[in-house]
């Protein structure tokens, strides 16, 4: 029994018309995985829709895709999504094949065996918790079954149980509070989640319960760092977890790049360095996909855009000047895509040299420094960051 889990993707949502597109190109890659690898289960765990931006067209074409699978789908709308009578899951006919939570449920499917439960969000809010309600309905399930006598010769126990909810595993959280308590004592196999972007790289346990956040298929925004993808569960005929592999599915990949230089003089060194970095970034983040799954992310191979956050600082040289408009047609120039520059330089000083000067810096560096000698480390740090500020006031003059 193969299930593929993914979340937050967010569909209609993109500041730009790239990011946008770029949200169904990754849900399209995620059918293609799920066609390929003869998954038997997709579970969508919320915020499958930007609900207020999402096109009548769009879903249309949505609904389309998801009827061309083979595969059951179950979909448990989320905060972005919620099922109320406006939502575009009570606008549409979905196909056959697909299950959209609203209530509490439990949906029996004899012929694979494998019961799927789940809820769908109703608010923007679910402050009570729908897992514990939909584990206690499951419960009942499960009993109603045992005593039906035209129920299937199959055994319940060898039904695969398996929930899929929008939530966080945190006793406070307002988006379907869930309790490793209530996972733990559950009789699910798994339980897919979604709500967080970052998803847990390894599954989770609670008891029997395997559990984890996929997280966001596509990043939403510069802050969704890292990698990106989707969970494919393998589970063996007596519901035994055979595999887990957790599978890049990200068309823009942002990471953060952080450089701290001391006395830099030149454009030439900047870039020299972010090249470095960004080589050895890039080599980390191959080397996190490729163990995390069997093979399949080498097999898929999606193209993939690297785009940077960069942070440039540390100290400058007095002879130089950093103008951002110069910098970014230099990262233009070298091909170096990025969503944000961020510059925090101060200028180098040979502070003992300037402490002997007979200029006011001069006097204004000699009292700091006597300062700093009388006072603990909390102080001295303010000093040190006076004494920074103070200097570059001055600029060039040593009047």
């Amino acid at each position: 029994m193969k299930v593929l889990a993914t979340a937050d993707l967010h569909l209609g949502a993109g500041i730009t018309a790239k990011m946008r597109s770029n949200r169904f190109l990754v849900f399209h890659r995620i059918l293609n995985i799920v066609k390929e690898e003869r998954v038997d289960i997709l579970l969508i765990s919320g915020d499958f829709l930007e609900q207020d931006r999402i096109s009548t067209a769009e879903v249309k074409e949505i609904i389309r895709d998801l009827s061309e699978l083979e595969a059951q789908v179950f979909i448990s709308p989320g905060n972005h999504d919620p099922y109320t009578i406006m939502s575009k899951y009570a606008e549409f006919k979905w196909s056959e094949n697909v299950k959209v939570f609203r209530d509490p449920e439990t949906v029996v499917l004899e012929k694979l065996p494998v019961t799927v439960t789940g809820a769908g969000f109703k608010n923007i809010y679910e402050r009570d918790s729908l897992f514990a309600k939909s584990a206690e309905m499951f419960n009942q399930t499960l009993q109603g079954l045992s005593r039906d006598r035209d129920f299937s010769e199959t055994s319940i126990k060898d039904y695969l149980h398996l929930a899929n909810f929008h939530g966080e595993v945190e006793a406070n959280s307002l988006y379907n509070p869930i309790s490793k308590f209530d996972l733990a004592r559950s009789k699910f196999a798994y339980v897919a989640l979604g709500h967080i972007h970052k998803g847990e790289l390894e599954l989770q346990r609670a008891g029997d319960t395997y559990y984890a956040q996929t997280g966001t298929a596509e990043p939403l925004d510069l802050g969704d760092t890292g990698v990106r993808g989707v969970y494919l569960l393998d589970f063996t005929e007596d519901n035994s977890l055979r595999s887990t592999q957790y599978i890049s599915t990200a068309k823009t990949v942002y990471i953060n790049l952080l450089l701290n230089f001391y006395n830099l003089n030149s454009y030439q060194f900047i870039i020299e360095q972010l090249k470095l970095e960004i080589a050895e970034q890039v080599r980390i983040y191959d080397a996190n996909i490729n163990s995390l799954s069997e093979g399949l992310n080498s097999k898929y191979n999606f193209k993939q855009d690297f785009i940077f956050n960069i942070r440039i600082t540390g100290t400058i040289s007095e002879d130089f000047h950093v103008d951002e408009f110069v910098l970014l047609n230099l990262l233009a120039e070298n091909g170096i895509a990025h969503e944000k520059l961020d510059i925090d330089l101060g200028l180098n000083f040979d502070i003992e040299k300037i402490s002997v000067e007979n200029s006011l810096r001069g006097v204004y560096v000699r009292r700091i420094l006597q300062e700093m000698d009388l006072v603990d480390e909390s102080r001295k740090k303010v000093l040190q960051e006076a004494l920074q500020l103070g200097l570059e006031s001055f600029g060039n003059s040593i009047w």
